[in-house]
Order: C-alpha cells, then structure tokens, then sequence
C-alpha cells in the first residue's frame, strides 16, 4: 500500500515542490533593493512592531507585527528581513488561490490562472513590501477554508485548521465583516458539517477561536477606537458624492484607471492588463448563466460587499481583498474561450493544440507584461523614488 501510494504521489509531489521554489525564488529576488530603501508606511510597520507591549496596545495586524517582531528581537532590521514575513503570507495567499481554483476549474486552468494571479504587480506589491496589507488576502484563506472542509476527508484537521484562520483573521481590518455574513449566510451548512465531528473536536475548534480572540477583546476593551481601525471604517466619514466616487473608483482601478499611489503602483495604470482585463468580461458574461451556483452568488456578495468597504473606507490600497476574486473570474473567462474554441473543433488534434498554445501564449504575455511592470518600471519610475528614501 504505502509503495502505491508513494508510485502514485512522488511526481505531484516534485511538481509542487518545483513550483514551490519558483514563487520563492520571484517573491526574494532582489527583496531588498526593490526598491532599495523603506517608504514611510514601511518604517511605520517596522515600528510598530518593535516590541511587544506595542503589539498587545494595537493587536490590529498582529499575525504580520509578531513576524516582524521575532526577526527584530534576532537583530535583523534590514530591508529583506522586514519584507520577507510579507513574502510567507503571500506564498500561502497562491497556494490557496490555486487550491481554490482547481475546485472550481480544471487542473489546466489552475495553473494559468494562478500564473496570472502570482505575477500580477499587484500581488507583488503586496506579498513584497514590509506592510501588512498582504493580511488582506485572509478573505481568500477563509473561503478556501470553506469550500475544504466540504471535499475534506479528515473533517476534523479540516474544521481545526480553519478555527486557527477565522481566529488569526479577526485581527485583519474589515475580515470581521466577512466572517460575520459568513456565519450568518452558512449557518446551516456549518451546523450539518459540525454534526459529523465528535464533542471533543468541537471544543478543540471553540478552544482555538477564544484563545485567537481573547487578546484583541481586551484591547479593545482597553482602547475602543481601535474599533475604526479593526473595521476599517473610518472616523471621519466623507459626503455621499465622495463616498459613492471612492466606491466607483474600485472597479475602475482593475480596469481603467488607477488613483496616484508610488507605494503601491506606477502611476495611473490599471491593476489588470490587456488580456487579464477582457477575460474578466468573458468571465462574467460566464458567470451570467450560472447565477444560482453557490460560487456565484459567493463572487458577487464577496465583489460588491468588499467593494462598498473599501470605498467608504476610502483607502483604496485595501482592494488587495478582492484581488484573487477577480482573477477567479479571469479563471472563468479563459475557461469560457478554451470551450468555445473546442466546441469548433471537437476532434482536430492540430487546431485544438493551435487553440491551446495561444491561449498559453497570451497567459505568458501577460505574465511578461506584469513582471516588467513591477520589477523594471515601478522601481525606476522618479515618484518611487522619491517616497522610498528611508533608509534601512
């Protein structure tokens, strides 16, 4: 049995492995010289991070600040030290993506979908700079989470493992949100799938949700207006014009147009590009048809909701969010485009193969596209420049 098993596994096994040392060798790459100093949100994060009593004052982010903590209390203060605890959680961030996806779609479109998704400038940003914006990505840990324990044989790791990461992302600002309408939207799912796990497990699961949160209560019990930070929203709301303009320019930002932030992005370019950007119109013309899917329905309370908050939260680096949910979509439209381009040739090796290897030809452009993008404009461009000036 164990040498099946092992005949069956050591090839996925070395592929993901492989693929593995691939993203950590794109999210290290010249770490700490792109760029090569600190912005002010950087420097802001390390400080706040230097101790603990500042961690347990202001537990918001707290998963991002003890990572950066235990590497400061190791005396590494550096630029690559403080960016690669981002580096941990994003690498995580793609694997669920993929482990999302590949319940979704085909194993093909898996894997270019996630080539899509950790190339983009944008997750790059986010995975490789010393803030903890890339906590944002919880939103995708917990709905991977969902959807594991359904397919899940042991229900029980299942169910304790995605304790641990509703428990760490309540300290991640605007996830209580989600969580909340989470529980409130699968409450009975929840009870079904619990009804199979023995009293023991349950109180493990309840154990590892009071011990995540019992920190962050008593700091909000000691500062309250922590409360605007945890939520992510504001102290000082703007007027509706304002609002409704800051939640229109959500969207806008993966296709259109970008505000000016040379922390986050280069200049006024859309998150997506070209070939990212029309497949998320097939995606949702796919999408269209299957309304009442249970993933559907998923995307667009995820879409629109995590739309409205970070428009009234009026900070529009927090679409980090809704990242991997557009590029579900973008999933959905290459999957849309491969059909129908089988669906003409249903039996010709040649064209189906011709069909394919565009389709794998423009992933790879796009790919091309977003690594130049980061990698040799950002960093070069005179605003980055200018807000990373700190120095190590």
């Amino acid at each position: 049995m164990g040498w099946n098993y092992l005949a069956t596994m050591w090839r996925p096994g070395v592929g993901y492995i492989l693929a593995t040392v691939a993203l950590l060798a794109l999210f290290t790459f010249r770490l700490g010289t792109v760029p090569p100093n600190f912005s002010p949100p950087e420097a802001a994060a390390r400080a706040s991070s230097v101790s603990i009593k500042l961690i347990v004052e202001n537990p918001v982010n707290a998963p991002h600040k003890v990572g950066q903590y235990a590497l400061q209390k190791l005396r590494h203060r550096g630029l690559f030290a403080m960016r690669v605890v981002s580096v941990g959680f994003a690498l995580a961030a793609v694997w669920m993506f993929y482990i999302l996806v590949s319940r979704w779609h085909t194993q093909r479109i898996a894997i270019l979908a996630t080539l899509l998704f950790a190339t983009s400038s944008w997750t790059l940003h986010t995975g490789r700079l010393a803030t903890p914006n890339v906590l944002l990505f919880a939103l995708l840990a917990i709905v991977t989470c969902g959807f594991h324990i359904r397919y899940a044989q042991d229900r029980a790791r299942a169910w304790l493992f995605a304790s641990l990461v509703v428990g760490m992302s309540f300290y991640v600002p605007m996830m209580i949100w989600f969580i909340v309408l989470g529980f409130i939207w699968q409450a009975k799912l929840i009870r079904q799938s619990m009804r199979h796990l023995s009293n023991g497990v349950r109180l493990a699961c309840l154990g590892v949700l009071v011990a995540c949160v019992i920190p962050l209560v008593v700091a909000l019990v000691r500062r309250p207006e922590l409360w605007h930070d945890l939520t992510g929203l504001p102290v000082h709301y703007d007027n509706a014009v304002t609002t409704l303009k800051n939640i229109g320019r959500v969207p806008l930002a993966f296709v259109a147009r970008m505000p000016a932030n040379p922390v986050f992005w280069l200049g006024r370019l859309p998150i997506l590009d070209l070939f990212s950007g029309v497949m998320v119109i097939f995606g949702v013309y796919a999408y269209a048809f299957k309304l009442r899917l249970h993933r559907t329905q998923l995307l667009i309370v995820i879409l629109v909701f995590g739309t409205i908050l970070v428009g009234v939260s009026g900070q529009l680096q927090n679409l980090t969010m809704l990242l991997p949910f557009v590029y579900l979509i973008v999933a959905a439209g290459v999957t849309l485009m491969l059909q129908q381009w089988f669906t003409v040739f249903p039996r010709n090796p040649i064209a189906r193969n011709i069909g394919l290897g565009l389709i794998v030809a423009a992933v790879l452009a796009a790919c091309a596209y977003q690594l130049l993008n980061y990698f040799v404009a950002w960093p070069n461009n005179p605003d980055t420049r200018v807000v990373y000036s700190i120095k190590p």
